[in-house]
C-alpha cells in the first residue's frame, strides 16, 4: 500500500489523524459469510451508492468488512473511514475524507488540503475544499473505486454532515460508489431521487436478521447442537438479530444439553451481557426525555401515538416516536386496520431493556399505575 506524506507540522495542529480509522478492519476468521449479502455486492458494483441501515447488533460493520475484502481481493480500489461523534467537527471529517482518498491515490486531494489547513471557516467555507477534491476524483477516477463509510450515525447531526455527504453523491465521478452503513436513517437531498431511478441499493434490518440456516450455522459454531423446537425458540425470542444469536450461542454452549431448553424459555430474562451492551452502546446515547418516554412506552406490548399520548399524558408522544424512529432504534411497524392510527412494537428483547430501566427509573407506585392505565 502506499505511504501518504505527512501534513505540514503547522497546519491544523490541534488535529491528529488516527491511521485505523482509515483502513478496514482485518475480517474475523470466525465471522458468518452470509452468501446473500456477499452476492449483493454485484449490485453494489454497478450502482452509485449503497445504504446499509440498521440498529445496533445486525452485523452492519462485518458485512461491510468481508464487502471490503472482497472487494480489494478482485482488485478494486477501497477507501474505508470509520468515524465516531468527534468527528462531527468540519475539520476533521473534511481531513479524514481527503486522507481516506490518498490512500490509494497520493496525488489526489493536494488542493483541498491545502485550502483545509488555509480555510477560514470550515462551517462556511467546506464546499471549496469538497469541490477541489471532487474536482481532482473526477480527473483521476477511472478504474472502480468504493468509498465506505462505517457508524455514519455518530455525525449525522454535525453542522455539514449531510451537506457534504448530499455533495459527494451528486458530484461523484462514475467510478466512485460510495457506500454508507449508519444505525440511523439516512436523509439526504439526492437519496430520493436516486431511489426512484433505481441507482440505490438499500439494505435494512429485516435483510440482516439471520435466517433458520445461518442461525443453526452460527450456534454449530460454538459446538451446540439444538433440536428444530429448540431452534424455533431461539428464532422466535431474538427475530434473527445478530448480536442476540451469537451471544446465546456462547450462552449455550456452556448449558448442558438437558439444560438449553429451559435456558431458551427464560431468554428474555437471561441475556445480561447483551441488555449491559445496550445500556452503554445506545441507551446511554439517548437524550433524557426520550429515555424517560420509551422507558414508560416499552411497558406496552404494542402502542401507537393516541394510546401513548393518553396513558402518558404526553400530547407531543407522536412527535417523540418521530424521534424514535429516526434514531434507528428496533421498534417495527405493525398492520393497523383502516382507519386506524399507525401502531408499533419494540424488538422483544429491547422492550425487555427498557422494562428494565423503568423499573430502575420509577418506583413501584408508579409503575402500577402506568400498567393499569
Amino acid at each position: 500500500m502506499k505511504q501518504v506524506a505527512p501534513a505540514p507540522a503547522a497546519a491544523l495542529p490541534d488535529m491528529a489523524l488516527l491511521p485505523l480509522k482509515l483502513a478496514p478492519p482485518a475480517a474475523r476468521s470466525e465471522a458468518l459469510l452470509r452468501p446473500d449479502l456477499q452476492a449483493l455486492l454485484a449490485e453494489v458494483r454497478l450502482l452509485p451508492a449503497t445504504l446499509v441501515v440498521a440498529p445496533a447488533g445486525y452485523g452492519k460493520s462485518t458485512l461491510l468488512t468481508q464487502w471490503a475484502d472482497e472487494l480489494q481481493r478482485t482488485g478494486a480500489s477501497v477507501a474505508w473511514l470509520s468515524l465516531d461523534a468527534a468527528d462531527q467537527a468540519p475539520s476533521l471529517l473534511l481531513a479524514y475524507l481527503v486522507r481516506a482518498f490518498q490512500r490509494h491515490l497520493p496525488a489526489v486531494g493536494e488542493e483541498s488540503w491545502r485550502i483545509l489547513h488555509s480555510a477560514a471557516d470550515l462551517e462556511r467555507d467546506w464546499p471549496v475544499v469538497a469541490g477541489a477534491l471532487l474536482s481532482e476524483l473526477q480527473s483521476a477516477l477511472v478504474a472502480p473505486t468504493f468509498l465506505i463509510i462505517d457508524d455514519f450515525h455518530l455525525i449525522a447531526d454535525g453542522p455539514i454532515t449531510t451537506a457534504l455527504l448530499g455533495y459527494l453523491l451528486r458530484a461523484a465521478p462514475p467510478a466512485l460508489h460510495i457506500v454508507v452503513a449508519s444505525r440511523r436513517p439516512v436523509d439526504v437531498t439526492p437519496l430520493p431521487r436516486m431511489r426512484a431511478d433505481g441507482d440505490l441499493v438499500e439494505l435494512e434490518a429485516g435483510d440482516l436478521t439471520l435466517t433458520r440456516v445461518e442461525a443453526s450455522e452460527l450456534i454449530a459454531r460454538a459446538g451446540v447442537t439444538l433440536s428444530d423446537p429448540e431452534l424455533d425458540l431461539l428464532l422466535e425470542r431474538t427475530e434473527g438479530w445478530v448480536l442476540s444469536v451469537q451471544l446465546a450461542a456462547r450462552a449455550l454452549a456452556r448449558q448442558a444439553p438437558a439444560q438449553r431448553r429451559a435456558y431458551l424459555e427464560t431468554f428474555d430474562s437471561s441475556q445480561r451481557s447483551l441488555f449491559d451492551y445496550l445500556a452503554s452502546e445506545v441507551l446511554a446515547d439517548l437524550p433524557a426525555d426520550l429515555l424517560d418516554f420509551l422507558s414508560r412506552a416499552a411497558l406496552a406490548d404494542q402502542l401507537d401515538a393516541p394510546l401513548l399520548a393518553e396513558a402518558l399524558g404526553r400530547p407531543d408522544a407522536d412527535a417523540l416516536l418521530g424521534r424514535t424512529l429516526q434514531l434507528g432504534l428496533p421498534i417495527s411497524p405493525v398492520d393497523a386496520g383502516e382507519g386506524q392510527p399507525q401502531s408499533y412494537r419494540f424488538h422483544p428483547l429491547w422492550s425487555r431493556v427498557l422494562r428494565e430501566r423503568a423499573s430502575l427509573l420509577f418506583g413501584g407506585p408508579e409503575l402500577a399505575g402506568l400498567h393499569l392505565r
